[in-house]
């Protein structure tokens, strides 16, 4: 009871003096943040290019690089977390996945940034790679979750 007090009743707490405080300044301007999110989230775009072909097997120790161009009208790099989803297959099923925050290199045109990063595989094996983008703001309970609010290449 204790452990659960304080990693999820006292986190809740602080949030809740925090967004009161000033007549709810900090939570009106979540809550606009949040709408204008979900009034643009539908016009995203994700271009995502790999460094190498990730078919087949591939070793361990072998580096991936992944670069994504991402279309953010109206929201703004601040807004978003771009991660790199890479998952290990057997048999055709995941049987592990992990997470790589992607870094922002430049904006490319307007409302259009690059993305990057690398990594290295852990275990020989067949792979799934994707990316995805979801909202990413200091002010949220959770890292980047936000109901309904995840974005993949089409």
């Amino acid at each position: 009871l204790k452990e659960y007090t304080q990693k999820l009743y006292m986190p809740a707490l602080e949030q809740y003096i925090r967004f009161s405080s000033n007549n709810y300044k900090l939570a009106k301007e979540f809550a606009g943040w949040v709408k204008l999110l979900k009034e643009n989230w539908d016009s995203i775009k994700i271009h995502v290019k790999l460094d190498q072909d990730l078919t087949g097997v591939k070793n361990a120790e072998e580096e991936v690089g992944v670069k994504a161009e991402i279309y953010l009208p109206g929201i703004g790099p601040d807004s978003i977390l771009p991660e790199v989803v890479f998952a290990k297959l057997k048999d055709g099923k995941i049987v592990n996945i992990r997470r790589y925050d992607m870094k922002l290199i430049k904006e490319v045109q307007k409302d259009t940034y690059q993305y990057s990063v690398k990594f290295k595989i852990e275990d020989r094996g067949e792979y799934g790679i994707n990316v995805r983008v979801t909202p990413n703001n200091p002010l949220m309970p959770h890292k980047n979750y936000l109901m309904g609010l995840v974005k993949y290449p089409q």
